[in-house]
């Protein structure tokens, strides 16, 4: 009886598709980080945050003052969270899919 090829267990990732995810994490990462500036009509000056604002900054205000920090803005980083980690997984799913698709037609 011939040897099949082993399986690999469903929860154990290429190295290839890690490095994938690396990038995709950095590159979401950067676009929360990365200052937008308002437009005329947007009561702050900048703001941060990725698909949606999570911090804002007035520097009209003394010192500068953050609005709407941490406590005041969970559910816009939670809304935040929910789009980049399915973005993460999608993205592992199909890297995973290929390359074991890929496997399997060339043994």
């Amino acid at each position: 009886m011939p040897d099949a090829p082993k399986k690999r267990p469903l929860y154990q990732l290429h190295l290839s598709t890690c490095v994938v995810l690396m990038f995709v994490a950095g590159t979401m990462v950067w676009l929360n980080l990365v200052e937008r500036r308002s437009s005329d009509n947007w009561p702050y000056d900048r703001y941060f945050g990725w698909p949606w604002t999570a911090v804002e900054i007035d520097f009209d205000a003394p010192y500068g003052s953050m609005t709407n920090m941490f406590w005041h803005n969970r559910w816009r980083i939670a809304t935040n969270l929910s789009v980049c980690l399915p973005l993460l997984t999608a993205v592992a799913f199909v890297c995973e899919y290929c390359l074991r698709l890929r496997e399997r037609r060339h043994g």
